[in-house]
């Protein structure tokens, strides 16, 4: 009978399970090292941007404080130029600044006299009207420190209408008296035009900044680039004096839209440059330096994927599929070669499992084949009991009518005998009929054993093998023997069983109890004396320990053990001696019913004579059949 299948644990190794995990484990692996490799990618890019983005934002720096060194020399020169001529001659000043002028990067050029009154414009000659910029703090202070170029905050010209950044230049005659002042104004914007040429990389995007956060110029695809992307709140926020340049802002590595931005404030002049890269721009080169890592990284993780695959068309999946194959053998099923063809091992525990099918193929055959000749073997032993029980039902009849004739016999030869009707001269004459009373006793006895011996042979008695209690099937034959006694003759028995307790023995119970009754009553209807019944263990050890039930008309516990085990088995006289009664009779035939019973039994009987010519009648039960209540628990 086959057993329920193993429940599967998860300590217990799987080629399918540990494969599909370990398949994850490589692909959580190289997931985790894809985003440590981007998150190292995007560090060193932050850094690369970053570090570029300072060297733009000094370059641009550095090209400003060129063009005002270049403005303060231009504007040193016109003022000695009008230091040495006439600084009242206003239409030889105004020539004089429109040769200066002649330069695309200002908006104009313009003298201012000593009370800061503008009176000439290098665009527009000598003003009809002057117009006073006392409230320029550039005008102010190049009137208080002449001879120093001093530059002005970003403003919205008065004159040209465009933001420009203003530079004084205070002039004094020889006596160092003040003649006037003489600036410029330099357009941002196409200062804004000379910058983008000297920047370097693609995607920068650059702002320059009043320090009062104003926007003076933006170049960058979208006008609004201070405004949208530039974070000017953290501008505002910073102590420029302390940190005069820094990171703004970095593009997030997941979120798209942001930008890295560099800001940077001009120790010497009033404004701050601000530099960003571009969202696009900073995503692609992000892109173009991270894909070849990833692509490596795939490359690996695909070789190993494939590796794997590999190993489970190889390996994993002719285990499997002959997993399966062996299974379905295992139930009975025939067996059929795997789809998949696997490595040599594999080849070779294949042929194992045809062998194995093979095998059990074979011992199904021989099985089945087995099954069927028991099956006509039983139907045969079947109609041999129906016609051995049809002989012993015809041999019962005709023994019957036969017992009543041989009675009929041994009384007409027992009254020939005994001469009831007068004595019998001839002395052959009484002699012939002790002989017909000797044999028809005989046959008698005879039939009463054929009669007995044909119900046990054909099954009348069917034997049925179970574990009993020995104390249970003694005490049963003790009550059959007392009812069987003829009334007021009840037999006085002697048990001595404590050897015996909890003891069973497998076998058939009602059988034992027959020829334990079978016995017990040849034993005491003879003599009519007391019965004593003994349990004896001997021997040590499971291997030579005996089992005997010992019974006697005497005191057997005296009975020692070496004398049981070595004592010879008493003939049995199968026919009765003359001059035996019927009692006698009968009790040899319990006698010889009761050692055929324990030799079907397969229980050793010994019937011995001790002492006095008493016989004693020992049971030995194999140690195959006893079951001990230790052993058990």
């Amino acid at each position: 009978m086959m057993g329920h299948p193993r429940r599967i644990s998860w300590t217990q190794p799987s080629l399918s399970r540990d494969f599909a995990l370990l398949t994850a484990s490589i692909l959580f692996i190289m997931l985790l090292i894809s985003a440590w490799v981007t998150w190292i990618t995007y560090v060193k890019h932050s850094e690369h941007v970053i570090d570029e983005l300072r060297v733009e934002s000094a370059r641009i720096e550095r090209t400003l404080d060129e063009q005002m060194k270049d403005t303060g020399f231009l504007l040193s020169a016109a003022g000695k130029l009008i230091a040495a001529g006439n600084s009242e001659d206003l239409p030889q000043v105004a020539r004089l600044l429109q040769i200066f002028a002649d330069n695309r990067l200002y908006a104009g050029l313009f003298w201012m006299n000593g009370q800061s009154a503008l009176l000439v414009n290098s665009t527009k000659g000598v003003m009809q009207q002057p117009v006073i910029l006392t409230d320029r703090d550039y005008v102010v202070q190049s009137a208080a420190d002449p001879g120093v170029a001093h530059i002005g905050a970003p403003i919205e010209g008065r004159v040209s209408n465009r933001w420009v950044i203003p530079v004084g230049y205070g002039v004094t005659d020889s006596t160092g008296r003040l003649l006037g002042t003489v600036s410029a104004s330099i357009d941002i914007d196409a200062l804004t035009r000379r910058i983008s040429r000297i920047v370097q990389r693609e995607g920068i995007s650059f702002a320059i900044i009043s320090k009062s956060l104003v926007p003076l110029t933006t170049v960058a695809d979208s006008q609004e680039f201070v405004i949208s992307q530039m974070p000017l709140q953290k501008l505002a926020s910073l102590d420029l004096k302390q940190h005069s340049q820094g990171v703004m802002s970095r593009a997030p590595l997941l979120a798209g839209g942001g930008i890295y931005a560099y800001y940077l404030a001009s120790p010497a002049y009033p404004y701050i440059i601000v530099v960003g890269y571009d969202s696009r721009a900073a995503d692609s080169a992000f892109r173009n330096r991270l894909w070849p890592l990833l692509l490596q990284i795939m490359v690996v993780a695909g070789f190993l994927l494939l590796l794997l695959w590999v190993m489970s068309a190889r390996v994993i999946r002719p285990v499997a599929e002959l997993a399966e194959i062996a299974g379905e053998v295992a139930a009975g099923k025939p067996f059929h070669a795997p789809g998949t063809a696997g490595p040599q091992e594999v080849s070779k525990l294949t042929l194992h499992i045809r062998r194995i099918a093979d095998y059990i193929t074979e011992r199904l055959r021989i099985e089945a084949e087995l099954h069927n000749k028991i099956g006509a073997l039983l139907k045969r032993v079947e109609q041999l009991q129906l016609d051995l029980r049809s002989r012993a039902a015809l041999l019962s009849g005709l023994m019957t009518e036969y017992k009543q004739s041989l009675r009929n016999i041994n009384g007409y030869a027992q009254v020939l005998k005994d001469q009831l009707y007068g004595p019998l001269e001839n002395k052959k004459y009484r002699q012939y009929a002790a002989d017909i009373h000797q044999a028809g006793t005989a046959l008698e006895l005879m039939v009463r054993k054929l009669i007995a011996l044909s119900r046990m042979d054909t099954g009348a008695v069917l034997m049925r093998e179970e574990a009993v209690a020995l104390t249970v099937i003694l005490e049963q034959a003790l009550r059959y023997v007392a009812d069987s006694m003829p009334a007021g003759s009840s037999p006085a028995v002697s048990t001595e069983l404590s050897q015996m307790d909890g003891l069973r023995a497998r076998t058939d119970g009602l059988y034992f109890q027959q020829a334990l009754a079978m016995l017990m009553l040849y034993l005491i209807t003879p003599a009519g004396m007391p019965l004593q019944v003994q349990f004896r263990r001997l021997g040590e050890g499971k291997a030579r320990e005996r089992f005997m039930l010992v019974l006697g008309m005497m005191d057997v516990a005296s009975i020692p053990a070496a004398a049981l085990m070595a004592a010879e088995p008493k003939p049995v006289k199968p026919i009765p001696q003359d001059g035996e009664t019927e009692e006698a009779i009968n009790a040899r035939l319990h006698l010889e019913l009761a050692q055929t019973m324990l030799t079907k039994l397969q229980l050793h009987f010994l019937l011995m004579s001790y002492g006095e010519q008493i016989e004693i009648a020992v049971i030995e039960i194999p140690p195959s059949r006893i079951m001990d209540p230790a052993a058990e628990t």
